[in-house]
């Protein structure tokens, strides 16, 4: 469904570039460009990079094939299969990494390109890419994919786009227009709290005009400070208020075209709590912190104490709400039983994997929110008394026995000790008549 629109440009005359001293911060080499090199054939030129649960997963331009590292930046290693459409074609690849949220599974990679608006589905393990949406004709090229990973949007991705147009994409791959804002658009996050009225509002920022703009979840259009505040408006990040400096995972890590991949840590950002961080694609080392008092916007360049960043591309804000997103998988992320005659039962399995760096214990496991006959579904689980070491796998049988001619929902409750308990899985199955089956 179409939602409302709005262009309007709202402008804040309230805007001020802040009297303090500049914000500083102090990028470091995470990922080094010979890494990146050596598994893509001696293209070092970052333009994605995505926090994936277990790894993170990067692309370089003109190159179909992925990238992936371990948590620590090492480790690199092509990941998955290449996309179907040619490197020639595809310019800038952008990477999202699903966050369990809206029915899409944990740790997933969805990857769309400058060649279309097709955007494929990659398994958190790699494997081949499955076409898993396409956006409108009138959508131009993919620019970004990205996750919600609160509730204003449901869950689920979000999509920028050539033309302006702001997609919002199911875990079905129904695809609907959320908004438009009349040029090209990339990068975009979540605002905070720390933004009053425009919490949970959608970011985003369009390079061309140097616009960052405010997307309401019923497609209201916002200008922030005015057009051209924000010249060469790139990657688009919010500070998190639960910020913990003292975990070496959480800050900001970003593609430095056409070298590497930079990080800076959580440490440089801890007086910025609530703030977005908006970078400039075309001004070398340049970013800004944007504050909101609940009135007005105070716009500060930072100044860089460490590396320089010769062209900033796309990045993650890596956050305990990302990371709370959990390293337990479920595969698949729903189950469909379809049509199941009565008087017969219907097994379908579900794969645990454990993606965390602890063991996991699994259960109680429950079904909740039913609609039908509790009695119709059931279940086993082998997961050998419910512990599951790092890196392992186990299964869960659920079986459906339908008792009535309806269409039956419930979801698979899975109570862990990972981050983002409990695991939910929801599951559809339809009872259809059987001649042999006594009312």
């Amino acid at each position: 469904m179409k939602k409302h629109l709005l262009c309007a440009a709202v402008l804040f005359s309230a805007v001020s570039i802040s009297a303090r001293a500049a914000d500083t911060v102090s990028f470091s080499t995470f990922v080094t460009g010979s890494s990146i090199g050596l598994v893509e054939g001696g293209n070092t030129s970052a333009i994605a990079f995505n926090y994936a649960q277990n790894k993170f997963v990067g692309s370089v331009y003109f190159d179909n094939q992925l990238y992936s590292t371990n948590l620590s930046g090492g480790g690199v290693t092509t990941f998955g299969d290449p996309l179907p459409e040619a490197s020639g074609s595809v310019g800038e690849v952008v990477v999202g990494a699903s966050l369990g949220q809206g029915g899409f599974p944990s740790g997933d990679i969805y990857v769309g390109s400058q060649a279309d608006g097709n955007i494929y589905h990659y398994a958190n393990s790699g494997g081949a890419p499955a076409l898993f949406a396409t956006l409108p004709g009138a959508a131009g090229v993919v620019r970004q994919v990205f996750f919600d990973p609160g509730s204003s949007f449901g869950g689920n991705m979000l999509v920028t786009t050539t033309s302006g147009n702001i997609y919002e994409v199911t875990s079905g791959g129904v695809v609907s227009l959320l908004a438009s804002v009349g040029e090209d658009t990339e990068g975009m996050d979540i605002a905070t709290s720390a933004w009053g009225s425009y919490a949970g509002y959608l970011l985003v920022g369009s390079e061309g005009s140097g616009t960052i703009r405010l997307v309401s979840p019923s497609g209201v259009v916002t200008v922030v400070a005015s057009v051209g505040s924000f010249p060469g408006a790139e990657t688009i990040s919010f500070v998190p208020l639960d910020l913990d400096p003292t975990d070496p995972l959480q800050g900001f890590y970003v593609a430095n075209y056409p070298l590497d991949v930079q990080f800076a840590a959580a440490s440089n950002f801890t007086s910025l709590l609530g703030d977005a961080i908006v970078t400039d694609e075309t001004g070398g080392s340049t970013m800004w912190d944007v504050h909101y008092d609940g009135t007005s916007f105070t716009i500060t360049p930072f100044t860089f104490t460490g590396n320089l960043i010769t062209q900033f591309e796309d990045g993650i804000f890596v956050t305990r709400q990302r990371e709370k997103s959990s390293c337990l998988v479920a595969s698949p992320a729903s189950l469909n039983f379809g049509n199941v005659k009565r008087c017969t039962t219907k097994k379908e399995v579900l794969t645990l994997t454990n993606n965390c760096k602890t063991k996991v214990t699994i259960g109680p496991i429950s079904f909740v929110d039913i609609v039908g006959d509790p009695a119709d579904f059931n279940f086993h689980e082998y997961c050998n008394g419910g512990n599951l070491r790092p890196g392992k796998s186990c299964t869960v049988a659920v079986f459906f026995s339908p008792d009535a001619l309806t269409t039956d929902t419930a979801t698979l409750n899975i109570v862990t000790n990972a981050p983002g308990s409990p695991l939910q899985v929801p599951i559809t199955a339809t009872g259809i008549p059987e001649a042999n089956c006594k009312p």
